[in-house]
């Protein structure tokens, strides 16, 4: 179990949809994320992206590039609720 555990394959297509409790104010959920990220899993850039580019807006965090760069890398492989957010902020703010 450990080895296909540590299969990057594993990161990059594993399901974190019904994972509960994430949020950056829990640090073990934060760290899973970001392990997920680093493995190209797009909902887990998808997530990490909306978290970032939201602190930024509300809390001047200067994560607001780093959320959409991570967004646009999962909006280039057709990430639906993505796409769909990008055009929001593009809307409201423009191209970035």
């Amino acid at each position: 179990m450990y080895e296909v555990g540590g299969d990057p394959q594993v990161f990059r297509t594993a399901c974190i949809d019904m994972i509960e409790g994430m949020s950056p104010k829990n640090l073990k959920a934060d760290l899973f994320i970001r392990t997920y990220v680093l493995h190209n899993n797009i909902e887990a850039m998808f997530r990490q992206g909306i978290v970032c580019v939201i602190l930024d807006e509300c809390f001047y965090y200067d994560n607001f590039d780093l959320g959409l760069t991570l967004l646009r890398q999962a909006a280039d492989e057709d990430h639906l609720e993505t796409i769909y957010f990008l055009r929001m902020i593009y809307i409201s703010r423009g191209p970035h």
